[in-house]
């Protein structure tokens, strides 16, 4: 059982459908529900009532921002110990912003449990992803990103990869304890 549900923050230029088809897509593979919060709420208040809720939470803003009192989502993740799963998209080269490292910088900086990376939408380079030493759990292609992630619909292999995700996802948080 997880102990503590992640949150789910999008990193740079993703579009938003895709944003929250991928966040529907983990919801579904938790069987959770699915909270969506304003990075613009104070972190430490939502946190502290948010303890030994059940729900899978999708911030939306940028986590990184320092918020009024001096501190950021992120830094306030990493004090209350609560595991991350971040999105990312490529950009239109098909390379991988450098906010994606930068973030996975700072979760370690800050000591967030991060659980991984998944890829969404654009083409998967596997040989390229595994180079860069992030701690990717995968990628949903596109055309699933568009259609609302229906299950009935997608393909054997794209339900093969959504399944890899799921098992990579479990397999750290049963790795970290979470």
């Amino acid at each position: 059982m997880i102990c503590h549900m992640p949150f789910i923050l999008a990193i740079g230029d993703i579009p938003k459908p895709f944003e929250d088809t991928g966040s529907l897509a983990i919801k579904r593979f938790f069987n959770s529900k699915l909270l969506r919060i304003s990075c613009e709420e104070h972190p430490n208040n939502f946190l502290s009532e948010f303890e030994n809720r059940n729900e899978i939470v999708q911030l939306i803003g940028d986590a990184a921002i320092s918020n009024s009192l001096g501190g950021s989502w992120l830094e306030s993740l990493g004090d209350w110990q609560k595991p991350v799963i971040l999105l990312a998209s490529p950009a239109s080269s098909g390379q991988i912003p450098g906010t994606v490292s930068a973030h996975v910088s700072l979760c370690k900086r800050y000591s967030v449990p991060l659980v991984g990376i998944i890829q969404l939408g654009g083409v998967w380079d596997s040989r390229k992803r595994s180079v860069d030493c992030l701690p990717w759990c995968g990628f949903i292609p596109s055309e699933l990103l568009k259609k609302d992630f229906n299950w009935e619909s997608a393909s054997l292999d794209e339900v093969f990869l959504l399944e890899d995700i799921y098992m990579n996802l479990k397999k750290t948080i049963s790795f970290f304890n979470l």
